[in-house]
């Protein structure tokens, strides 16, 4: 029995305090409006994304010292029931009194996920609306299977879709107006 069913069978609420006393090292512990979601380790292509995106967003970041550009594990505190660890995030100068010890406590102005078949239902869902909520700026999900890049903006309206980029299409963001990478130096 998953996680998930167990903690459905016997009705639990679990909140940031419980992940600090029981989480261990390496382990991607997330909750979802109390519930848990434990997941396994990402897989080799995925961490080939997360490294290439750190290096080219790092770059652009660093020499126009924009803010501070960090990959996971990093967790995202909205509330004692709501935690997620995004695989890349940006929080801008403007924004640094976010960055505490332990977490960034509030929306960061972006976040990228790299999604997998296990978790694209949480991304392009959950997490999808509460980041819109909590007034992110931008959402890129990055599709390692199809080799695609979605980017989105919010809007008075929530996330709208500003770009869907493959092949070899360059993406472009709204957040960082003179960026620019052709979609497939993601999967080198």
């Amino acid at each position: 029995m998953s996680v998930n069913a167990m903690q459905k069978k016997i009705n639990v609420e679990f909140t940031y305090d419980d992940i600090v006393e029981f989480g261990q090292e390496g382990d991607h512990w997330e909750l979802f409006e109390g519930e848990l979601v434990v997941s396994p380790p990402p897989n080799v292509k995925h961490q080939i994304v997360v490294a290439n995106l750190l290096f080219l967003l790092g770059e652009f970041v660093r020499n126009n010292k924009l803010g501070r550009l960090l990959p996971s594990p990093i967790g995202l505190y909205f509330d004692a029931k709501t935690f997620f660890e995004p695989d890349i995030l940006f929080i801008s100068n403007e924004n640094k009194d976010r960055i505490k010890i332990n977490y960034i406590k509030g929306a960061p102005d972006l976040v990228v996920e790299i999604i997998s078949p296990e978790s694209a239902k949480r991304d392009r869902g959950y997490k999808f609306k509460r980041y819109a909520l909590e007034g992110m700026l931008e959402y890129w999900i990055v599709d390692p299977i199809n080799e695609n890049v979605e980017v989105y903006t919010l809007t008075e309206k929530g996330f709208q879709l500003s770009g869907r980029f493959s092949g070899g299409d360059k993406v472009r963001s709204n957040l960082f107006k003179e960026f620019e990478f052709n979609v497939a130096e993601l999967w080198d």
